[in-house]
């Protein structure tokens, strides 16, 4: 969970999944891709990402289904 900051979660040159996870009221991003996002990112889909100033900064959730 990541509420209420400048960034809620910040990737950087890095493969992430995100499950079950909350990044609500940023003021900046819920989740910031940077470092010319050398990123993978996958979400599973169950995630609140909402209410931030951007949502998904820099790049895009991959989805993946849950097994």
């Amino acid at each position: 969970m990541a509420n209420n900051n400048r960034n809620g979660f910040s990737v950087f040159k890095a493969t992430v999944t995100f499950a079950d996870t909350m990044a609500t009221g940023n003021t900046q991003a819920g989740i910031s891709l940077t470092g010319g996002c050398a990123c993978t990112v996958f979400s599973y889909g169950d995630n609140e990402i909402n209410g931030n100033g951007t949502n998904v900064l820099g790049g895009t959730l991959t989805p993946l289904a849950k097994q």
